[in-house]
């Protein structure tokens, strides 16, 4: 059997590893295969590393190959999978209640919170707001084929964000328009915070293995490619939230209520047209790097550039 051609007839894991197997390390790919086969990733992942842990499997640069050999390539596509799928245990898809404001939106005085968006709600900062498990915490033998994947997922889930429009904002619907808007600004957040992770992830791959420079830097390029896009659809769903907010104050019948509603558009407004989104969750330096065409790049926020296309699908058979 090749790695390259899983439709051959694949050993059992005691054939493909020896029958001298330690009873114990059988064992623990036992569990493992279970796992997967149930398709429970998270457990699955829990197995492997309790295994290397107490060294009943290798935690090398090697592990890859032998894994290949011990579950075959199909289950150790998907443990590969299920690490780059894994949730941080942090948060919820990339954000937590702020600190700042304790989750209101606003200080005791009334001022808005910057950090939050007035939303209540910050990026965590253990997974970068991506939502997902910190990759410094995967195997390094499997973190080139986890930042393809997450690259890959973050592009398609981008796309069909970036074709969908924004809301619009009516009179009689002004709050259910601040509220998709919201929700997909959050999203576009999760996505930059996933592209930021996997292009300092990608350098710092590229650093240590130079053999996989042609494929990291693919993946940084789409990253940079796509970062671009995104900005632009945060700062149009910005400016829903102001258009949301001044028909909002329109409509107030209370003083206190109008005045905070016109603080809100004003707000929006301002950061609709923020080059780095400097002091709020939505700043991502280490991808946002070039921002002095923001009007060019919102009046193309729906060219997103297809990645799968671009890594060429899952991409080859990594290490």
């Amino acid at each position: 059997m090749t790695e390259n051609d899983p439709a051959k007839a694949e050993p059992s894991s005691k054939e493909a590893i020896g029958s001298d197997v330690d009873p114990r390390t059988q064992q623990a790919l036992d569990r493992i295969k279970r796992a997967l086969s149930r398709r429970n990733g998270d457990e699955a992942v829990r197995f492997f590393k309790d295994a290397t842990s107490h060294g009943l499997l290798p935690n090398d640069d090697n592990v890859l190959a032998w894994l290949r050999q011990a579950l075959g390539n199909d289950l150790t596509e998907k443990l590969i999978s299920a690490f780059a799928g894994l949730p941080c245990f942090y948060c919820n898809k990339g954000v937590i209640p702020c600190d700042d404001c304790n989750g209101r939106g606003y200080d005791a005085d009334r001022t808005l919170c910057t950090e939050c968006l007035a939303l209540g709600i910050d990026r965590c900062d253990f997974c970068g707001g991506s939502g997902w498990f910190t990759i410094d915490h995967v195997p390094h033998a499997f973190q080139l084929n986890v930042i393809m994947r997450r690259v890959l997922a973050a592009g398609k889930e981008a796309e069909v964000l970036l074709a969908s429009g924004v809301p619009v904002v009516s009179d009689s619907e002004a709050a259910e328009a601040r509220k998709l808007a919201a929700k997909d600004l959050l999203q576009v957040n999760r996505l930059l915070g996933v592209l930021e992770n996997m292009t300092v992830a990608a350098k710092r791959e590229e650093s240590r293995h130079a053999e996989s420079a042609g494929i990291t830097r693919k993946a940084t390029a789409a990253c940079e490619a796509l970062a671009p896009k995104l900005h632009g659809r945060a700062c149009q769903l910005l400016g829903v939230l102001a258009d949301a907010a001044r028909a909002e104050a329109a409509s107030s019948i209370r003083t206190a209520t109008r005045r905070i509603a016109e603080r809100r558009a004003e707000f929006y407004a301002d950061l609709a047209s923020s080059k780095s989104f400097a002091g709020t969750l939505l700043r991502h330096p280490l991808l946002l790097t070039d921002t002095s065409e923001t009007p060019d790049r919102i009046q193309s926020a729906t060219q997103v550039p297809r990645m799968h296309d671009e890594l060429g699908g899952k991409g080859p058979a990594i290490r």
